[in-house]
Parts: structure tokens; sequence; C-alpha cells
């Protein structure tokens, strides 16, 4: 399940007072990174480009660790909050994913229940569901899986295989990530 603009408007003017909830809603929608991903990202300079290193240490999966070229909006909206040093973290009061997770549901759990939908539809919507939007996002403006793996972080072991179990996939360079990442519709922060 996706959130709906309406949603979306409606967690953030939630949110916003709480610059850390509001941290996670603008990086998970420009970047459709897990709870834990966002926690652990690190700032990286690539061609004078900035980006998140995501999983540098390890992720859920192999294919975890990535780059992911920061949306021109978002870094708008973090360059009021930053100065982009190499290798440092987004600040976060709650240290843990877990906590922070546990936050966002209960914001996300209260807002759904405002917008009057019921308890088992309101269970389909989870941050999660910002990782689907930004796939969708992607995919909506003709991208291929193949092309989105090195974004989202997803396994493309199983894409592009011969018969003879050859992959002649090769990784995104940094312009096609970018063209991708620019796909993204603006967020209107209308708090």
């Amino acid at each position: 399940y996706i959130f709906t603009d309406e949603m979306h408007q409606s967690i953030l003017k939630q949110v916003r007072d709480d610059s850390n909830m509001l941290q996670l809603i603008m990086v998970s929608y420009y970047t459709g990174m897990r709870v834990s991903e966002v926690i652990s990202a690190k700032f990286i300079f690539i061609n004078n480009t900035l980006c998140f290193h995501v999983a540098s240490e390890g992720g859920k999966t192999k294919a975890a660790k990535r780059i992911i070229p920061i949306h021109s909006e978002l870094l708008k909206w973090l360059s009021k909050r930053y100065n982009f040093e190499n290798d440092k973290k987004l600040d976060f009061k709650d240290k843990t994913s877990n906590a922070i997770g546990k936050k966002f549901g209960r914001i996300k759990t209260k807002v759904l229940n405002q917008l009057h939908l019921s308890k088992e539809e309101a269970l389909h919507y989870v941050h999660h569901s910002y990782r689907y939007g930004f796939v969708s996002m992607i995919l909506e403006k003709g991208y291929e899986e193949i092309e989105l793996a090195d974004l989202s972080g997803h396994s493309n072991s199983y894409l592009g295989k011969t018969e003879a179990a050859r992959t002649y996939f090769k990784p995104q360079k940094l312009p096609k990530l970018i063209e991708m990442i620019e796909c993204i519709p603006k967020l209107e922060v209308l708090l």
C-alpha cells in the first residue's frame, strides 16, 4: 500500500514540530530507504554530487549496500540543517531505528484513524509504504526493475541472466541514478 497525497499531508501536519519524524518522512519519501537505512546512512560526495551511502557496513540483504543521490528538493530541505560532511549521519534524537519506527507507527495510526480508515485498512500502511511509493513512482516513469535495483537495494541477481547463468547487467552509473531520483515528484510540505 502506498500513501496518498492526503495521507502524506496529514502525516506531515502531525509531525511539523517533530524534527526527527519530519526528517524521517522527507528522507524516506525521496530515497525509499528502510528506517534502519535512514538512521545509518552517511553523506558522501561522488563527483561533486551529494549522495547517501546506504548500508555501508552491511544491511538487510547483500544488495542493501548502495549509493542514492540526494534529490534536489531533499537537498534544499536538508541544507537548512546540515553542512554535509563525508561519513556523517543524519542527526536523530532517538538513536535506534526500532524506537523511531515505533514512533512513526503510532503517528501514522493516529493520522489514518483521523482520516477514517478502518483499523484493518490502516494496518496495510507502514513505513515501508514509502519504499513501495518510491519504487512505484520510478517505475511509472518508464524505468525497468533492473535499472531501479541499484537505487532500491533489491537484488538484481535474478534479473538479466541467461540460461548459462551469466549476468550481463552492469550497475547503473551516477548520472542515470540522478535521472531516476529526480523523477520523484516534489513532496509539497504544506505545514
